[in-house]
């Protein structure tokens, strides 16, 4: 159990809460929970999910070959693997009443594919009485930069379904330009419509949409949404900026409450209705 989880982390007494509560807009997210250090000082706050970047590379002791860590491209070495992230969350989460959750934001297939052959990462996952979110983007998407590559839908599809209670967090590669931008696109939507539907997907879905392109596509995300079972999370990058806030909350507005979850910088976040307590209709 990773030294007792870290000799327990120093958290004796200590319980952090989480609050999925009837409104997800409000659940609160660290955000690259991706080395030792992080992960000991999120566990220690008052977040209620911890999202986190995987990919194929090495520890910093040099002493494994290439596995599954926690870094964001292009980093390669960390100091935190993917199993033993789990292990501390879960250690933690067995001995406190108010657990974490975990989004696990896979950024290659072969990243994917070296997890799910773990029996740890499936035992965690499939036993965890948490939220495990499982993330990837698996279609290209609105500016999507020429070095991002989609990871491929129906193998991670097909994987996730190891780990059948898992929210699947299913999103386009994108870029964003803080002079214009047209948001997504019919197609785009349709084409991850059609791939879930082609994969007989039957996990929830969460869609990870880009809040400065939702801004720009009311109607698409009325598309989206047109299965009652499915959510949103809105994320936004930290450097994305120019887009129109007033328009992103006439969308947010006509959502149905309980469908969007809100993981962006605090400064964007304070200036949205949906996590403020405004009115939601359905769309």
């Amino acid at each position: 159990m990773v030294l007792k989880f870290w000799v327990l982390l120093g958290l004796v007494g200590l319980k952090s809460q989480l609050k999925m509560e009837k409104n997800p807009a409000k659940t609160s997210w660290a955000h690259g929970v991706n080395d030792r250090a992080f992960l000991k000082s999120s566990l220690m706050g008052d977040v209620d999910m911890l999202e986190a970047d995987i990919v194929m590379g090495r520890l910093t002791d040099g002493k494994e070959n290439e596995l599954p860590i926690m870094a964001h491209p292009p980093k390669q070495i960390s100091d935190l693997s993917l199993m033993e992230f789990l292990t501390v969350v879960d250690d933690f989460n067995r001995d406190n009443a108010f657990k974490k959750g975990i989004k696990l934001d896979f950024k290659s297939i072969d990243a994917f594919e070296a997890a799910i052959r773990s029996e740890i990462f499936i035992n965690i996952t499939s036993e965890a009485d948490y939220p495990v979110w499982l993330n990837a983007d698996i279609l290209e998407g609105p500016n999507a930069p020429s070095y991002t590559k989609p990871v491929d839908a129906a193998r991670f599809l097909k994987g996730s379904k190891l780990i059948p209670n898992a929210m699947l967090s299913l999103g386009w590669t994108t870029g964003f330009n803080n002079t214009h931008n047209s948001g997504y696109t019919f197609p785009q939507i349709e084409e991850m419509l059609y791939t879930i539907k082609q994969n007989e997907v039957n996990q929830p879905i969460t869609f990870a949409v880009r809040a400065g392109l939702v801004a720009e596509s009311q109607d698409q995300m009325t598309l989206l949404l047109r299965n009652n079972n499915h959510t949103l999370t809105i994320w936004s990058g930290v450097q994305d900026d120019g887009f129109d806030v007033g328009k992103l909350n006439e969308i947010l507005d006509k959502v149905e409450k309980g469908r969007i979850y809100v993981d962006v910088p605090q400064k964007l976040r304070s200036r949205l209705n949906i996590v403020n307590g405004t009115n939601n209709i359905k769309l």
